[in-house]
């Protein structure tokens, strides 16, 4: 009988050895899932923004702030601000002053900043945040498959080598310089696939219905 209540006693500190480490356990599982929780959440938030700035190329002037539930969970939020640019405070940025908004030195010249901030487990002891900071910036030619300055043939391929050839189309029109650069044509059935961005302007060939074709898709910008 004293072996039997001895054995019951050690069994007994055993489980409740078990249940006090399990219980810890609990806690730190709890929090580890909602500090990804609350990541993801901060991801979310950068896509809102994404799909406001998709829908309004404007957007970002605005200098507005976003918030609101996750959607499909019960515990999960984003807040999304813009960060002012170097040298600026907050409150200019929400003035809508672009000067405030835009980084003007430096290697991120150009680009402006947004931080979203996700929260998961709110209103409870294992409450965690995570914060990221995206930064965008406009397209460069490493965006596209087709990118040119000047829409014209390469002026030192040609004798005498034109010397007008660094303005516009539009100016040399103007001007009636109009065949001393060349001009690079896209005749009917030329295919571009992907996106395109001349910042001149382009000579499209059309024969009857057939045309150049630009972009893979709608999503291509050109």
């Amino acid at each position: 009988m004293i072996v039997a209540v001895m054995v019951l006693l050690v069994a007994s500190l055993l489980v409740t050895g078990v249940f006090v480490a399990a219980n810890g356990d609990i806690a730190l599982t709890r929090g580890d899932t909602n500090q990804k929780k609350a990541y993801y959440a901060a991801l979310a938030g950068l896509s809102a923004y994404k799909f406001q700035l998709n829908s309004s190329p404007e957007y970002w002037k605005k200098c507005k702030s976003l918030s609101g539930p996750v959607t499909g969970t019960t515990d999960e939020s984003y807040t999304v601000k813009t960060l002012a640019a170097t040298g600026h405070t907050e409150a200019e940025c929400k003035t809508e002053k672009q000067s405030a908004i835009l980084e003007s030195a430096g290697s991120a010249i150009g680009t402006f900043r947004i931080e979203s901030t996700g929260v998961a487990g709110a209103g409870t002891s294992n409450e965690k945040t995570r914060s990221l900071v995206a930064t965008f910036t406009h397209p460069g030619f490493l965006n596209y498959v087709y990118f040119t300055n000047y829409e014209i043939l390469d002026p030192s391929a040609q004798n005498p080598e034109p010397t007008e050839c660094e303005h516009y189309y539009a100016y040399r029109l103007e001007h009636n310089l109009i065949g001393t650069c060349g001009t690079i044509q896209f005749a009917a059935k030329d295919k571009v696939n992907g996106p395109m961005h001349t910042n001149d302007a382009a000579a499209i060939c059309a024969e009857g219905a057939t045309k150049p074709t630009f972009g893979r898709n709608s999503e291509d910008a050109i």
